[in-house]
Formats: structure tokens, C-alpha cells, sequence
């Protein structure tokens, strides 16, 4: 960061982390702020088609043209240094919002947390969503182990807003979060969120509680309650049980272990489809494939 001027350093950053909804949770934060008037970047990762979508103004993706000027102005740096390529696009998120003068930027943490080079940032507040099992072979193999990485984007002094945790991951986060003297605010789920998303499924419900949330425990932006709901309504995410064709039916999701399964199988059975089904999955060989397949039955 020190060769493209620590771009970071007082820019204005939400950090996100957790297994599952980060890129929901994001999006709808990113949305919201769009919708009440500020300059919003938005990084998140991976991309479905094109690498630009990681990296957007108010919902525009950054220009080949912006991609080619940050590879040619920091092009023997990247090489000399030997930085990865999530090293390097998060190095261009935080200087194309930089250089754009963002309000606003919500930032997805790549894997885990602590050794995130998202974790880079300066956030006015991080979150975490649900945790759960996944990236065993990376990030541990128990939910406690999982939820220390997660909890590493915890900043000394900033307010971090969770999701619901297993008592295992609750204690973990609270631990965390108390020894850099950060308040920590689990959100309840006994009261219902009186807004509708416009993304499928009850699992972005919570997200979009979630990200509500950690708007009201922020007093750096005027959010109104008019563009939290205009941007509740109007936020796009593909992926997410995503309609792609109507006859006949076709549903697109990026769920890959086993609680965004469990939530896609949830979605799909309350559309009381009659039809024959056909399910195509595709999975990296690390990927829990006999545990996943489990969840298949009730298709």
C-alpha cells in the first residue's frame, strides 16, 4: 500500500466479514447509501463474469480503462514485490475510491479476517455475519478456530455489529472484540424487519437486518428511514436466488457449503414447484461434496 500512497488512510470504510451474506450485506449497505444521497464504493469478491464487478461507484463497475491505468502506473511495484492478485485488486479498490473521492466504502473481506488484506482498511464500524463451517483447510476446523479469524477485522475502539452466533462464536467475538476495547452488538432475531429486500429468501432478511443495524449504530451519515427503504427495494445482487428464466424455471445461487445450501433448499421448497427437478452444482474438490449432497433430498 506504501507504493500507491496508502490510499486507505482516511477513507471512509465499512468492513464486512463472516461465511455466509457478506456480499448481500454489502450490497444493501452500499445500496442504502446510494439512496440517501452519498458516493458509495462498493468491493466485493468473487465476480460472476467480469473482474470490474468487484470494484463499484453507486453501482457502476470501474472502467478497463481505470483497471489499465492503476496496472501501468504500479505495474513494477506489483512485480517486484510480488503481491497475489487479491492483494493487488484491493489495492486498486481502495485507490480508484480514493482518487474518486467516495463518501462512503463497503469493503468484503476475501477469506477469514485477520490475514485479510481487506483488513488494511481504517473502518468506521465492522460486521460480521453468520459464521459457519467453510474454508476448513484454511481458516480451522472448528467454529471457534473459524470465528478468531473472522473476529481479526475487529479494530481497536470500533463498534462491530454481528448477526446471531453459535455460543461457540459469540463467546470467540466477545472475547476478541474486549481486548481491543471495541464495543460488539449482536442483533436479535426475535423482532422481524418491517422492510422487504428485493433479493429472494429469508436468509437475506437477516441480511438486510443486519445492515440496517449497522446503520444505526454509525453517526458519521444522515440516513433517512425514506432511503433505507428505497434502498432496501431497489438493491440488486445476482446469485442470490436469482430467476434467470420463468418457463421453464431456472434459479441461479452461489450457495457452496452447507448453510447457504441448507437456505437455497429452504427458498426453493417455498416455491411449491410440481414440476420434475433437476439440480447442477458445481464445486471445487475441497468443498464438503458428501455433506453437501446430503441437503439434495428434499429436492
Amino acid at each position: 500500500m506504501d507504493a500507491c500512497e496508502n490510499p486507505q488512510i482516511g477513507l471512509p470504510s465499512i468492513q464486512v466479514a463472516g461465511t455466509n451474506g457478506k456480499g448481500s450485506v454489502c450490497a444493501i449497505l452500499s445500496n442504502i447509501f446510494k439512496a440517501a444521497g452519498y458516493k458509495a464504493g462498493l468491493f466485493t469478491s468473487p465476480h460472476l463474469v467480469t473482474v470490474n464487478e468487484r470494484i463499484r461507484i453507486n453501482g457502476l463497475p470501474i472502467s478497463n480503462e481505470e483497471i489499465d491505468r492503476f496496472i501501468q502506473t504500479y505495474k513494477i511495484d506489483i512485480e517486484k514485490i510480488e503481491v497475489t492478485f487479491f492483494e493487488t485488486i484491493t489495492a486498486m479498490a481502495l485507490w480508484y475510491f480514493n482518487k474518486e473521492n467516495v463518501d462512503i466504502c463497503i469493503l468484503e473481506t476475501g477469506l477469514g479476517g485477520r490475514l485479510d488484506s481487506v483488513s488494511i482498511c481504517e473502518p468506521i464500524a465492522t460486521v460480521i455475519t453468520p459464521i459457519s463451517l467453510d474454508h476448513l483447510e484454511i481458516l480451522g476446523e472448528t467454529l471457534p478456530e473459524i470465528a478468531f479469524e473472522k473476529a481479526g477485522i475487529i479494530k481497536r475502539g470500533v463498534i462491530c455489529i454481528s448477526a446471531q452466533q453459535d455460543s461457540s462464536a459469540t463467546k470467540v467475538l466477545t472475547e476478541e472484540a474486549n481486548k481491543k476495547g471495541s464495543p460488539i452488538h449482536f442483533i436479535s432475531g426475535k423482532n422481524s424487519l418491517e422492510y422487504m429486500v428485493n433479493i429472494p429468501g429469508d436468509f437475506q432478511k437477516e441480511n438486510a437486518k443486519l445492515a440496517v443495524s449497522t446503520l444505526e449504530h454509525i453517526n458519521n451519515f444522515y440516513i433517512p428511514k425514506k432511503a433505507v427503504l428505497n434502498g432496501l427495494q431497489t438493491v440488486q445482487w445476482f446469485g442470490r436466488n436469482q430467476h434467470i428464466q420463468k418457463n421453464p424455471l431456472v434459479i441461479f445461487d452461489v450457495a457452496h457449503n452447507v448453510e447457504s445450501m441448507r437456505g437455497f433448499l429452504k427458498y426453493y421448497d417455498s416455491l411449491n414447484v410440481s414440476e420434475e427437478s433437476v439440480l447442477i452444482i458445481a464445486l471445487q474438490e475441497r468443498k464438503q461434496i458428501q455433506i453437501l449432497s446430503s441437503r439434495f433430498q428434499i429436492m
